[in-house]
């Protein structure tokens, strides 16, 4: 297992000089899961790119995880 670098938000704000944090606001978690450190499982990753499927209109996006489908939408 890989331990993944962490992304800061408030951090690429300053260097760009724009708010960015309405862009990761609107997913609950996301600013969590980019700014903290988290086990990296390969084989999730491997798994959610072999599964994944970006609708034509890219409305949503759809993977699997654990036997089952998850569907995301914009």
């Amino acid at each position: 297992m890989f331990r993944h670098t962490v992304l800061s938000i408030l951090r690429m704000s300053s260097v760009i000089r724009r708010d960015l944090q309405q862009y990761f606001s609107h997913i609950p978690g996301l600013e969590y899961l980019l700014e903290h450190r988290h086990v990296y499982v390969e084989e999730w990753v491997r798994v959610f790119y072999a599964t994944l499927y970006i609708g034509e209109d890219r409305e949503f996006i759809q993977f699997m995880f654990q036997g089952q489908a998850y569907r995301l939408y914009r």
